[in-house]
């Protein structure tokens, strides 16, 4: 069992317990990542040291987040993108699609239950390629050239859903890494344009 103390003291040997419990912890974060991210953490005064709880919730919160701020309210105004799969042949195929983000996965459907069951992006999922990737962009301005956009890698799986077009058969997108541009908010590192996030939740 990892020793860790009640609270973050300066001395090495607790602070690598807390290392070591969070390292730990990073594996099981699957189980409670519901629960991580609806916690509403209690205020607690600048000089004092957080708990056991207060700093595995909040780093393991850190960990498990999704996307940024900005991310998020430019997702919430976008209602189409473009998913590619790849059959199991090898050839790949990218269609624009209506999507819907919920915060955490992107559910992808269609209007027609017996079109979406008969399309490329359903049955290569189906027969048992997940890997999939998304793109969301839009031009915030020509004249100046602002494009901006969401380009994701993740897994996709084929379960039921009540989403966008009503309920039925959607494929929900796990995000694994992400890069965001052009997006008002985004804090890129020097020298670059884009911002990657390695979301490695699973």
């Amino acid at each position: 069992m990892v020793r860790c103390p009640d609270t973050v003291e300066s001395d090495s040997e607790n602070q690598q317990g807390y290392h070591e419990d969070y390292r730990s912890a990073v594996h099981v974060a699957q189980y409670y990542a519901p629960a991580i991210l609806q916690s509403t953490f209690p205020l607690r005064a600048p000089n004092r040291l957080p708990s056991r709880k207060e700093y595995l919730l909040e780093r393991l919160k850190e960990l498990i987040e999704l996307f940024s701020n900005p991310e998020k309210q430019y997702l919430k105004t976008q209602r189409l993108a473009r998913i590619a799969t790849v059959s199991k042949e090898g050839q790949p195929d990218v269609v624009p699609v209506g999507l819907e983000f919920d915060g955490e996965y992107f559910w992808v459907g269609s209007h027609s239950q017996e079109i979406f069951h008969r399309t490329r992006k359903y049955l290569n999922v189906r027969k048992g390629n997940p890997l999939v990737s998304l793109v969301v962009d839009d031009m915030e301005s020509i004249d100046p050239w602002r494009p901006r956009g969401i380009k994701v890698y993740g897994n996709a799986v084929v379960m039921d859903h009540k989403g966008q077009f009503g309920p039925g058969e959607y494929l929900r997108v796990e995000p694994k890494t992400s890069w965001a541009w052009g997006i008002k908010g985004l804090k890129p590192k020097p020298g670059e344009f884009r911002v990657k996030t390695m979301h490695g939740r699973r």
